[in-house]
């Protein structure tokens, strides 16, 4: 049986695809997985149900506007006070190294790749999570957010 040559068009469209995977593979390596974490981490939070505290479903947390942001106060593994700003744009929630953070005592999970706090390009940060939530009358059980450490 004579073998035909395979067409350019078909050749062509192989090199393609093997430069594609190759430029792909190399991005996640040169990366490292923090990008694949920070969707990880988006998506962490999906299966976390509301648990309220009373029949009525609904609360008003302590709040405040500081240079027109807004913040609620919450507690955090029944550590209380934490001022938490609402930030609509943000894909993820963070928490920051600050004294009352550190009484958490929180666990540092995968790595994640932060951008734009700070000016920095990059800000090194971790997946971590806690035990309770609690915003008002509302609470959550096992929430994971990044933790940025100063």
């Amino acid at each position: 049986m004579h073998k035909q040559p395979l067409p350019k068009v078909k050749c062509l469209y192989t090199s393609f695809i093997k430069l594609s995977l190759i430029i792909v593979i190399s991005a996640f390596l040169l990366n490292g997985c923090g990008i694949v974490n920070k969707v990880r981490l988006m998506h962490a939070n999906n299966d976390v149900y509301a648990n309220w505290q009373t029949e009525h479903h609904n609360t008003k947390p302590k709040s405040e506007f500081i240079y027109a942001k807004p913040y609620i106060y919450v507690s955090l593994n029944g550590v209380d006070k934490f001022k938490m700003l609402i930030d609509s744009g943000s894909s993820i929630s963070m928490l920051f190294d600050t004294s009352l953070v550190k009484q958490l005592q929180l666990t540092q999970g995968y790595e994640l790749k932060i951008g734009g706090y700070g000016g920095h390009d990059h800000s090194r940060a971790y997946q971590t999570e806690v035990t309770s939530l609690t915003i008002g009358e509302l609470s959550f059980n096992n929430v994971s957010f990044g933790f940025i450490p100063v």
